[in-house]
């Protein structure tokens, strides 16, 4: 009698078993466990996922945008071809060969016998080549001297204005600085430097 009690106990002790290695999930990664290719339909492989899950990225908070002097681009959807004066001065100053540059710039201005849009360019880009050099009056000369021209492009006149209150600001000329950013407010209220316009 005892035997056959022990033999029911140890048959329950394994079914107990089977059944619940056929209900183990995933750790991680819950999926439905793989059948197994063997003859026994009803047991379920036991799959342990060591993949850990996917940490949280936290987007950093942005912070209030700045712009960098010499901002300005070409538009080429105004302009067909640039002229080669003005790739090789860009190109120049992209490698920080800036005598080389304003050389290329000036050749530029001096070919030409009606200022366009590259004229105001490569003045402006001049301009740049002395801030670069820390030839500050150089370029505050330069840049007022822009402002203050005839017919000059608005494009760069707009960015000309940004520049001369930034170098304002770094020379901690605030009041200089302040004139000039009103000025950008006033000719230019749509401005996208507006945004930035201080001394912080």
């Amino acid at each position: 009698m005892k035997a056959f009690v022990t033999l029911i106990s140890i048959v329950l002790l394994l079914a107990t078993l089977d059944s619940c290695t056929s209900r183990v999930q995933t750790r991680f990664n819950p999926k439905i466990p793989k059948k197994l290719s063997s003859s026994d339909s009803n047991r379920t492989e036991i799959i342990i996922d060591q993949t850990p899950p996917k940490e949280i990225v936290t987007i950093p908070q942005t912070t209030t945008k700045t712009l960098d002097f010499d901002t300005l681009v070409i538009d080429l959807t105004q302009h067909e071809t640039i002229p080669s004066e003005i790739s090789r001065g860009n190109e120049l100053f992209a490698n920080k060969d800036y005598k080389s540059a304003i050389q290329v710039f000036n050749s530029y201005i001096n070919r030409i016998s009606k200022p366009d849009y590259f004229f105001w360019y490569a003045r402006f880009r001049i301009a740049m080549c002395f801030y670069e050099m820390k030839q500050i009056d150089m370029c505050l000369n330069e840049l007022v001297d822009l402002y203050h021209s005839e017919d000059i492009d608005n494009k760069i006149k707009e960015v000309v204005v940004y520049n001369i209150g930034k170098i304002f600001c770094e020379t901690e000329n605030t009041e200089q600085a302040r004139f000039y950013f009103n000025l950008l407010a006033k000719e230019f209220p749509n401005s996208k430097y507006l945004s930035v316009e201080n001394c912080k």
